[in-house]
């Protein structure tokens, strides 16, 4: 799986350390965001706020998107992310989701 991000130049392949690494970079960088995409429309993506991490993923289309219901902690994001990157689905617990609807979902304005 790789990880993309404007910390680097190109995606990178996802491991532990690359994780870890980038997670903590984003709140100095201008567009503070990751996304590791696993194909097929399926990603796992944050962005960095000063109130905490956005988490979302999406699941075969845009009509199985969901978002975390509360801003999380860089530790929280690097384990989600690491798990999700290894294909287990345990990154999925001790996070409640919300369901966005595509018709009525505006991205910009809902995080900044």
């Amino acid at each position: 799986m790789e990880l993309s991000s404007p910390c680097f130049n190109r995606a990178v392949p996802a491991t532990d350390e690359i994780i870890w690494l980038t997670i903590r970079a984003l709140p100095e960088i201008e567009d503070p965001f990751a996304v590791l995409d696993a194909g097929d429309y399926e990603y796992l993506q944050t962005l960095w706020t000063p109130d905490g991490y956005v988490l979302e993923y999406q699941e075969q289309s845009l009509t199985q998107h969901y978002r975390a219901v509360r801003r999380l902690t860089a530790d929280e994001v690097t384990r989600a992310f690491q798990l999700y990157a290894r294909g287990d689905r345990a990154w999925l617990s001790g996070f409640k989701f919300e369901h966005l609807d595509p018709e009525t979902w505006d991205p910009i304005h809902e995080i900044v």
